[in-house]
């Protein structure tokens, strides 16, 4: 897990809760701003090191590598979706209606329809394993198949006795034990017992699956049995792994039995389509989608019904898992958990899920004391029931990329989705919900912090007023400068999903003179924002500058403005910055002087090859080497620093900084060409930047570089009174 530096700002320390327990500093504080008196002062995180963190963690929903969840629900009548398999049509109305029985199990026993066997025959679309999976079916009489929930695991049983030609199929109750089936079988029949009741308390065993083939054979008959890769089989046992068919495979059949197959080929190639396949999809959800395609193509579906297609399908699941009784209470809490760390170390979804749950029992039972079992299900059978998956991947840390075992949903839309519903729809786990994500923000791990942030952006997508009021503003308001920025890193992807409000907002916190925390929080927002949408740096760089000319504006805080001013230099296109800062040279007021000179030395600092894409000199020798204007406007700054007294030495080294990164790359070494006969136009300049030359030291107190005697060359051509800035 990434931790946070020595420096960087924190939150207070959160000692461990032992299970079931608040942690110790929620039984002493109900607000973030009650802090240790006896703790060292904090200091503000670097803004640089700020927005690299907002980067790094932040969900993938949020910063673009998934579609946006914005947009309302799609009405409509779903007939027989569940479990991943689709028999029947789809027709997109003005109500949801959920197929889910109160009175009993989802499969009761009976035979399978013929109709509904012909309409999923007519689509069906095998894999590769299938084959494999029908000629053990015919020699073995039973067939155990395992696979996650929603792969088709159901149609592919059905499909397996069908093929098989038994006269009818026959669906067992999944609630029968193993040793119950035998008692259902029946002759010359195919029996189907999907999601059987298997647990550790119930396990199946080799003796049962030997007297359930004994009796298979004396009917002659068939069983087809599915259920979770994870279910606790003796050994003995030879599951079959299930795989589903490619999803475009799928989609495909159903095209052309509702069209034909050069109409088929036809809508595979639209843009629509090529979105859905693109998605995590369920392979049951191509049976759904594709009558809307032919629907659209035929002009009697809206093309608003494709786009939003997906997350009506994703919100009645949530709803299917919120409302119903088949989760637990803790599950559900998982759920939540997982939502706010997907895409992350499963760990974090599995660590949190827990305080989650605790908060949430209390909110159900006040008179209960929480408990939390110290063991529980397997983090593949967890996953399982929330439709999820775990991947290898890597953890972004300050050291470096760390390979962990990451945890996501397939479907990218449902992490969003079960925040917004929970959040607006289940308005009795808003104090639990407020009460966690505070504890996330007070964590020492930056991902953990992030995702506080995160979570609260998607909670104010859906209602800004309660999530401003319950969480971001007293961040904002506390003194810790770790809660002001998740404050601001809260607001910064809320906006970034779409709520123009927050705009509005920053611009009223950057000028609430009375309120020095929303102050902070409103100009380190924008100048976050502009770092991941450029045409803003403009106006983020008027906030600053603002508060700088403000008389009561002191020195720590000035310094917090540079930094912030610092950033805008190296978001987006810098030269607009740049030529932006270097007006500010000639505003005659001392404080917007000193903020313009010290926010320059912050960008210009060397970084290291980690963060090459934030340096200045890199983004100039990139973007702006051959632009005279931008040379003009970079060396104003550079002259400007240089000739200021109180920050020669600085400037000094951060320029020894700029010919060490040109000693390393060439294209570098070719902007300080460009750049050096500007700094060196005066008597004054060109005696300080060739006494800079022949000097400096190499890296680590080296030999002097290259570089150094290539470039005093390049200045030393020529007499410095004959120079003249570059026109």
């Amino acid at each position: 897990m990434s931790a946070a530096a020595p420096g960087r700002a924190q939150g207070p320390e959160v000692p461990p809760a032992a299970p079931g327990q608040e942690p110790p500093e929620e039984n002493q504080q109900s607000a973030p701003d009650q802090q240790d008196s006896a703790a060292p002062p904090e200091q503000p995180q670097n803004a640089r090191a700020a927005r690299r963190e907002l980067v790094d963690h932040t969900p993938g929903f949020i910063l673009g590598r998934s579609p946006s969840f914005g947009g309302a629900l799609v009405g409509g009548e779903q007939s027989g979706i569940a479990g991943g398999t689709f028999h029947g049509a789809v027709s997109f109305r003005t109500q949801i209606h959920h197929h889910t029985s109160p009175d009993g199990p989802r499969h009761a026993s009976g035979a399978v329809p013929a109709e509904r066997l012909a309409a999923l025959s007519a689509t069906y679309q095998e894999s590769p394993c299938f084959a494999p999976a029908l000629r053990r079916l015919s020699e073995e009489r039973v067939l155990i198949l395992t696979g996650a929930h929603a792969t088709g695991r159901q149609a592919a049983a059905t499909m397996l006795l069908h093929r098989l030609g038994t006269r009818s199929v026959r669906a067992l109750d999944p609630g029968s034990s193993p040793l119950a089936l035998g008692e259902r079988l029946t002759e010359d029949t195919g029996h189907l017992a999907c999601d059987l009741a298997i647990s550790r308390s119930r396990p199946f065993t080799d003796a049962q699956l030997l007297a359930l083939r004994e009796k298979l054979t004396e009917y002659g008959s068939h069983l087809v049995i599915t259920t979770s890769p994870s279910a606790p089989l003796h050994q003995g046992i030879s599951p079959l792994p299930w795989e589903p068919p490619p999803l475009a495979d799928t989609l495909r059949a159903h095209l052309r039995h509702l069209t034909d197959e050069e109409t088929a080929g036809t809508l595979m190639a639209q843009e629509p389509v090529r979105d859905f396949l693109d998605g995590a999809r369920l392979i049951g959800e191509a049976a759904a989608f594709a009558p809307l395609v032919v629907g659209h193509h035929r002009g009697t579906v809206p093309a608003s019904a494709l786009t939003e297609f997906g997350r009506a399908t994703v919100e009645e699941q949530v709803r299917a898992w919120f409302g119903g009784t088949e989760l637990s209470l803790r599950d559900k809490s998982f759920l939540l958990s997982l939502a706010v760390f997907d895409d992350a170390p499963y760990p974090l979804a599995g660590e949190f899920a827990d305080p989650l749950y605790v908060r949430l029992q209390r909110t159900e039972d006040p008179g209960t004391h929480p408990r939390v079992p110290v063991f529980g299900p397997a983090p593949s059978e967890r996953l399982e029931q929330a439709r999820g998956l775990v991947y290898e991947g890597e953890e972004a840390t300050e050291w470096g990329p760390v390979p962990q075992a990451m945890a996501r949903y397939a479907n990218e839309l449902t992490a969003p989705v079960l925040l917004t519903e929970a959040w607006t729809q289940q308005p009795s786990t808003r104090p639990a919900l407020v009460e966690w994500v505070r504890r996330l923000a007070d964590d020492g791990r930056a991902l953990v912090r992030t995702r506080a942030a995160a979570a609260s952006a998607a909670l104010a997508h859906a209602d800004l007023s309660s999530c401003v009021g319950l969480l971001i503003t007293p961040w904002a308001d506390s003194a810790s400068y770790a809660h002001r920025l998740t404050a601001a890193n809260s607001l910064v992807l809320t906006d970034l999903l779409g709520v123009s409000a927050v705009r509005h907002l920053l611009d009223q916190w950057c000028t609430d003179l009375d309120r020095p925390g929303r102050r902070w929080t409103g100009i380190r927002a924008w100048a976050l924002l502009a770092g991941l949408r450029p045409e803003l740096a403009p106006r983020a760089l008027a906030s600053v500058v603002g508060r700088a000319r403000d008389p009561e504006c002191e020195e720590d805080e000035l310094r917090e403005l540079a930094d912030s001013a610092a950033l805008l230099l190296t978001a987006g296109r810098a030269s607009s910055m740049v030529h932006e800062l270097a007006g500010l040279l000639g505003d005659g007021s001392p404080a917007v002087h000193a903020l313009t000179a010290e926010a320059f030395l912050k960008a210009c600092a060397s970084l290291g090859t980690a963060d090459a894409e934030a340096s200045l000199l890199d983004r100039y020798a990139r973007q702006d080497r051959t632009s005279p204007q931008a040379t003009r406007d970079l060396a104003a700054l550079w002259n400007g620093t240089l000739e200021d007294a109180d920050r020669t030495g600085e400037a000094l080294a951060a320029l020894r900084s700029w010919v060490l990164q040109a000693d390393r790359q060439p294209s570098a070494e070719a902007a300080l060409h460009t750049l050096l006969p500007a700094l060196t136009a005066t008597d004054r300049g060109w005696l300080r930047v060739t006494h800079l030359l022949r000097t400096m030291p190499g890296e680590d107190g080296g030999p002097p570089p290259e570089v150094a005697d290539r470039l005093l060359r390049l200045v030393g051509q020529q007499p410095a009174t004959d120079l003249a800035v570059i026109s």
